[in-house]
């Protein structure tokens, strides 16, 4: 019996491993194809080509393109060891025009990406979150996703961005150890998103930065916590640390932000266990805002300890 069961398990064992395929994109290979791969010269090419647990790396160059991830997998360029990517870090490139780096489809899980430089992606002036690094505005919830080592600037909305209008609630959201600056409005927005952990980044905000070909905006937040309900049936945000990230510069509104936000004046909005932690935010407008609005928009819970807070107009706001 013991036999038997040894061998389930280690069958079981070789077949994840089996299953796990490595893709390669390089469009510096002059043998490069995205018909037969070896290895493929788009990202997305790669992507498309993947099935869910694969990893897809990608090598040193620039790429234009607007990536679409559609399956849990692993995206990975240069891996760094302070905040930001290692020294062959691919480059997503957006050259100016509207659109997204990466987007993440709804109902996704198990997502890395890991090790890249993106920059130069606009938003039209008509719709949020165009012009974002990483996007997963979803009305379908997403879990797993870990966004490391990566360097955002020269963005037209976030360097990062997951959220929704309140159907749902994403989770397990991980960014880390990345090195963004310029952004237009929100570097890196957790809306609707529990479970998670926004930790040692370094972010710088920016002035004038371009929103649209022709528009800019000052950044708006370093970090923005949220629970925003337009819709749904309302819901509580909890379990969310933001600990040993750095902020410096120009944050119109905050460097970090918790907000919960009810626009129906009906439905539950609230961010309840969020821990900011050992940050140190400088020149902002306010180094830490708390904020509700809303009849059922509530914030409980929060413990706000050993953070730096020096030279913003206001250490702590709470409203």
């Amino acid at each position: 019996m013991k036999k038997e069961i040894l061998i389930i398990a280690l069958t079981l064992f070789l077949t994840s491993f089996i299953s796990a395929a490595v893709i390669n994109a390089d469009n510096t290979n002059v043998g490069c194809s995205d018909i037969t791969g070896t290895p493929y010269c788009t990202i997305q090419a790669a992507v498309n080509a993947a099935t869910s647990g694969d990893v897809v790396n990608v090598s040193a160059g620039t790429y234009n393109e607007n990536i679409v991830i559609d399956k849990g997998l692993n995206l990975i360029g240069s891996p760094g060891n302070s905040p930001g990517p290692g020294p062959n870090a691919p480059v997503l490139d957006g050259l100016g025009t509207v659109g997204r780096a990466i987007t993440i489809n709804g109902g996704v899980s198990n997502v890395k990406i890991q090790g890249f430089e993106i920059t130069d992606y606009r938003n039209s002036g008509l719709s949020g979150g165009i012009g974002s690094g990483v996007l997963a505005w979803n009305s379908v919830g997403i879990s797993n996703i870990e966004i490391l080592d990566n360097y955002f600037h020269d963005l037209g909305w976030s360097a990062v961005l997951f959220g929704n209008e309140g159907q749902s609630l994403h989770g397990n959201i991980l960014v880390e150890n990345n090195l963004i600056k310029d952004i237009a409005f929100y570097s890196i927005e957790l809306t609707n998103t529990k479970n998670s952990i926004v930790r040692e980044n370094t972010v710088t905000g920016g002035i004038g930065v371009v929103y649209t070909t022709v528009l800019t905006e000052n950044t708006d937040d370093g970090i923005l916590i949220q629970s925003q309900v337009h819709t749904g049936l309302g819901h509580t945000v909890n379990n969310v640390t933001v600990q040993k990230n750095i902020l410096n510069g120009s944050f119109e509104r905050a460097g970090i932000e918790l907000l919960a936000w009810d626009s129906t004046d009906s439905l539950t909005s609230e961010l309840d266990g969020i821990e900011v932690r050992d940050n140190s935010v400088e020149n902002a407008l306010r180094g830490i805002y708390v904020f509700s609005v809303g009849a059922n928009a509530d914030i409980d819970n929060v413990d706000i300890a050993n953070n730096i807070l020096d030279g913003n107009s206001d250490g702590i706001q709470i409203r």
